[in-house]
């Protein structure tokens, strides 16, 4: 739940760690499956984080406030709300985040996969368009996982007063559901901002949303492919 995440905090950044992270350490909190890095990262103005990658991993950026530049040495991608950064890497690296506006505060989501399998994982990265604002009432499902299709990525807007349903991408495996902003019963449980919920051998979630405009992911993992980080 959201009152759970760690905390690292100081005058020039904000981190909410759902996971292990950094000084951040529970022996409870080390990551689901593939799933092993969920945060979400507030920068003050002005100041910018190093997203640091390790080998067989891809990086997921959902700006939640403001414009986001993510730099590697020349390489440069501007993500704007309603896009999403996504990388996926095969040696070690180091991306900076900083806003796009050096006056204004910015802040965002930061998802990090291990692959089950490193032959699935190649030298990628692409900036896509995630129209939220747009597309409600549905979900958008960005072409991110290209070489793994054990992996899937949604992410959508959902309004109140209906009652919806998720069915699996894939086999029936790990689905991980995530609430960005708003509220969300699932399965009979109320979720809200910052929280998250893990269900296993799963076809399908039925869902209700309980505020306007909610937006929440989910990533799904192929029964095959879910390994144990441990």
């Amino acid at each position: 739940m959201a009152e759970q995440r760690g905390i690292q905090e100081d005058a020039r950044q904000r981190i909410l760690s759902t996971f292990n992270y950094g000084e951040y350490y529970h022996p409870d909190k080390i990551g689901v499956d593939n799933l092993y890095l969920l945060n979400e990262c507030s920068l003050a103005k002005g100041e910018d984080f190093d997203l640091l990658t390790v080998p067989y991993t891809a990086h997921i950026i959902v700006p939640l406030v403001g414009d986001l530049i993510v730099q590697k040495g020349p390489i440069r991608y501007g993500v704007s709300i309603g896009k999403i950064f996504y990388s996926e890497r095969m040696v070690e690296s180091k991306w900076t985040i900083t806003s796009l506006d050096p006056e204004e505060p910015v802040s965002f989501l930061h998802i990090g996969i291990k692959s089950g399998i490193q032959q699935q994982f190649f030298e990628r990265t692409t900036v896509l368009p995630i129209p939220l604002s747009v597309v409600k009432d549905e979900w958008i499902i960005p072409e991110l996982f290209k070489n793994n299709p054990s992996i899937s990525f949604s992410i959508g807007t959902y309004n109140p007063g209906k009652e919806f349903s998720y069915q699996s991408k894939l086999n029936g495996g790990l689905l991980f559901a995530f609430v960005l902003e708003g509220a969300v019963e699932m399965e009979e449980r109320i979720l809200y901002a910052g929280d998250g919920i893990c269900f296993f051998d799963t076809t399908a979630i039925n869902f209700e949303v309980l505020s306007g405009n909610s937006i929440f992911c989910m990533l799904e993992f192929e029964k095959k492919d879910v390994i144990n980080l441990r």
